[in-house]
């Protein structure tokens, strides 16, 4: 037996022993996955398509007029899913709805400043929790200098609403960085020790003395590939982290013009798609078409 014929007769037992359950919940992780994948090469491709503001992280897209729609919808629908994922596993549960909440939280409050690096590209609006003064002729003023206007403007009769004692327009993008860093090492704890898990049946086997290795062949492969992705949100998340802490924040630093912030949020949303997608076996439907697995039942 060759070795693709080894792993396509993996694939095979690991379909036979799968619950149905657990085959819908592969294929909304294969969409999330998916969409992972799209939101940083959409919101790359599509400001050069339609002359847009290039903006030096994902997350300033919040503030595109259509952009950060799909920005929001995208973070939401992944935020929807990992509240609702199922498991017996208590762990797994709470790394979840951590995630979840967390990916509703980056989605819904912004970070500081607009991120624009062409102010030229076109107008700017509010989004949720954020609200801009409209100059004469219904324009708002896009500038890159972010001391220039008040991107968070929470007032309540003239004064700046407050929470624990601080006003909300320091709070929310701080609170939108520790989403996004909690988000981030939820998804690694996924790739390094959930994924990477022994299936229910195969821990039947060994109770049962059939001591049948699971991590050969295809269950091998994706275990190498879970942790590279780990790995790899693991050092966006580190470099992120130093520029956070040490690096210049202004718009015309060289970090920010470079759009290094967007370069690294992307390597991690990309791991994170790629784990999900595994996580969906998104190879099984290529297999089905060429005729090297059974089709599934509809």
């Amino acid at each position: 037996m060759t070795y693709f014929e080894q792993i396509v007769s993996d694939i095979k037992r690991e379909r036979a022993k799968s619950a149905p359950e657990k085959t819908q919940q592969r294929s909304l992780a294969f969409v999330v996955g998916l969409l992972a994948l799209l939101l940083p090469v959409v919101l790359y491709l599509g400001p050069i398509a339609f002359y847009g503001c290039k903006r030096y992280s994902i997350s300033h897209f919040y503030y595109s007029p259509f952009w950060g729609s799909f920005f929001i919808a995208v973070l939401a629908f992944i935020g929807t899913y990992m509240l609702t994922y199922t498991s017996t596993r208590k762990d797994e549960m709470v790394v979840a709805k951590g995630g979840g909440i967390c990916a509703f939280l980056v989605a819904f409050l912004p970070a500081s400043g607009h991120g624009c690096l062409n102010p030229e590209g076109g107008d700017f609006r509010a989004r949720a929790f954020s609200e801009f003064d409209v100059l004469a002729g219904g324009k708002t003023l896009l500038t890159t200098d972010p001391a220039s206007a008040d991107y968070f403007k929470l007032t309540r009769d003239g004064q700046p609403v407050e929470l624990l004692g601080m006003p909300l327009t320091g709070i929310l993008p701080h609170l939108h960085y520790f989403s996004a860093g909690v988000l981030f090492l939820g998804l690694v704890y996924f790739c390094f020790f959930i994924f990477t898990r022994r299936a229910a049946y195969h821990e039947k086997e060994d109770n049962k003395g059939q001591h049948d290795d699971p991590r050969t062949g295809i269950k091998k492969i994706r275990d190498a590939i879970y942790r590279l992705c780990g790995s790899l949100i693991v050092i966006s998340i580190v470099v992120l982290g130093m520029n956070f802490a040490f690096g210049d924040p202004s718009v015309t630093s060289e970090w920010n013009q470079n759009r290094r912030t967007f370069f690294w949020e992307a390597v991690a949303l990309c791991a994170f798609g790629l784990s999900w997608l595994l996580k969906g076996r998104f190879y099984e439907p290529p297999l089905e078409w060429l005729g090297y697995l059974p089709r599934r039942p509809k």
